[in-house]
């Protein structure tokens, strides 16, 4: 068996260790695609399409600085603030920059340094990120100063120091909510970062609650529904009571949630609608009220039973509350769960005789007037 010897050099090993760190931590981010290195020209390479997220510009001494619309917040030899980790800086600090238009140059002026002729590599860990969001990151590298050779990016673009050059790359955040970017080269440096949204091409969702109407009172057990449309497709509808998620349906074009045992009171409703773009909509809240109304049924006699002129009906009504009762223009209380009865005769109208048959009503109420009907017929013999 013949045995080989594999040599790596030292700045082989800290790219691959420096990767393998990178993958460890956001083992399921997507890679950044990057595009070619541009030249340092002027302000207008500053890309201010889409949505800023947060921009930095390192160095001790470089104050705040915004270029083309775009405001750069100061970061240090740590990266900036909350959003920004770096890793691997050795220093931090004004290192003679290239010559451009003096807004422009605000941000080419520091820097954060990794000291190596051997070779350095840092790490920049963008953080705050949206699952699911597409970002647009661009970075610069550039000093004369030092004479360094290029600096790569995720061992894809390598940027000029010796002429100072800018890139830009895109990504789409997964659910760590952060994005690791590897910098490698010889005296490399880190001048300065924005990350930005990627704008989306296309219009957001409409989505509106169509039942039940707002200020509605309902019972315990109803359904919502709402209407979308897109003018690309939707997706998805979610329905919630507040801040509270309740449910989704993507089964348009018509959608729904069925709430079954809905607390009483007062509650908030909206839907909200995503298309293929994952551009998102919230409908206008729908106020309801919900009761949990008594229950009544009638007892005896029984549906279609025969009786003579003169009967008693029974009733049982129950409640989680007080039920009231009116008959006869009297109001009577009632224990919950506890049926009751009351007699009354059935007798013609004007002396006219009843003709084939009269109905008897139940009705239990509760306050603000929720009621539950039932209704039996009473046939007479012979008719």
């Amino acid at each position: 068996m013949t045995m080989k010897t594999i040599q790596l050099s030292t700045r082989s090993l800290l790219v691959a260790l420096a990767a393998w760190c990178a993958g460890a931590s956001s083992a399921n981010a997507t890679p950044i695609t990057w595009g070619a290195a541009q030249n340092v020209t002027g302000a207008s390479d500053v890309l201010n399409t889409g949505t800023p997220v947060y921009a930095y510009a390192f160095g001790t001494d470089v104050g705040a600085q915004t270029v083309n619309g775009v405001a750069f917040a100061v970061g240090g030899i740590g990266g900036g603030g909350t959003n920004v980790t770096i890793t691997g800086g050795q220093a931090c600090g004004p290192y003679f920059p290239l010559s451009s238009p003096a807004g422009y140059n605000g941000i080419l002026k520091g820097a954060v340094f990794a000291n190596n002729a051997s070779g350095a590599v840092m790490t920049a860990t963008l953080k705050n990120l949206v699952e699911g969001q597409e970002y647009a990151v661009q970075v610069w590298s550039g000093n004369v100063d030092y004479g360094g050779s290029n600096v790569t990016y995720d061992g894809s673009v390598s940027l000029s120091q010796t002429i100072g050059q800018f890139a830009i790359g895109t990504f789409i955040a997964d659910a760590t909510g952060s994005q690791v970017i590897v910098l490698t080269g010889i005296n490399c440096q880190f001048n300065a970062i924005q990350v930005r949204t990627v704008p989306v091409n296309g219009t957001p969702p409409t989505v509106a609650i169509t039942s039940p109407a707002d200020t509605a009172t309902v019972g315990i057990n109803f359904t919502v529904n709402a209407t979308a449309s897109d003018d690309g497709t939707v997706t998805d509808v979610a329905f919630y009571d507040g801040a509270t998620l309740l449910g989704n349906d993507n089964t348009g074009p018509d959608y729904s949630y069925a709430w079954n045992g809905a607390p009483e009171g007062a509650h908030v409703l909206t839907a909200k609608a995503w298309d293929n773009n994952g551009m998102t909509t919230t409908s206008a809240e729908v106020n309801v009220t919900v009761i949990d109304p008594p229950t009544v049924a009638i007892t005896s006699p029984t549906n279609n039973t025969t009786m003579g002129v003169n009967f008693t009906i029974d009733a049982a009504a129950t409640d989680n509350g007080t039920v009231r009762q009116p008959w006869r223009g009297t109001t009577t209380a009632i224990r919950p769960r506890r049926p009751w009865s009351t007699s009354r005769p059935l007798t013609s109208r004007g002396g006219l005789p009843i003709t084939s048959s009269a109905t008897v009503m139940c009705s239990a109420q509760e306050p603000p007037c929720m009621r539950m009907h039932l209704v039996t017929r009473i046939n007479r013999p012979g008719q």
